[in-house]
């Protein structure tokens, strides 16, 4: 294998290793509903615990934080806070 497959390879395997949360959550979806609807259930209750902390730092960033944010989320909680 030359060095520049081998740099191919790498960066596809980093690629596709960096979205196989968001893959396996997606299947997930669809081989266990049950399960799906836990997970939000639990994720909905852990933001109602949590969004009196988090979201005023979220909403006192910049426009392009925001959007680059894990917290897109806090939206939700705009009116609330």
């Amino acid at each position: 294998m030359s060095t520049r497959q081998y740099i191919l390879v790498m960066i596809g395997a980093a690629i596709v290793f960096s979205f196989s949360d968001d893959i396996t959550r997606f299947v997930g979806r669809f081989a266990d509903p049950t399960g799906a609807a836990r997970h939000d259930k639990i994720e909905q209750a852990s933001r109602e615990d949590t969004f009196r902390t988090l979201c005023p730092e979220y909403f006192e960033m910049g426009f392009a934080r925001r959007v680059a944010s894990d917290r897109r989320w806090c939206e939700d909680y705009r009116e609330r806070i």
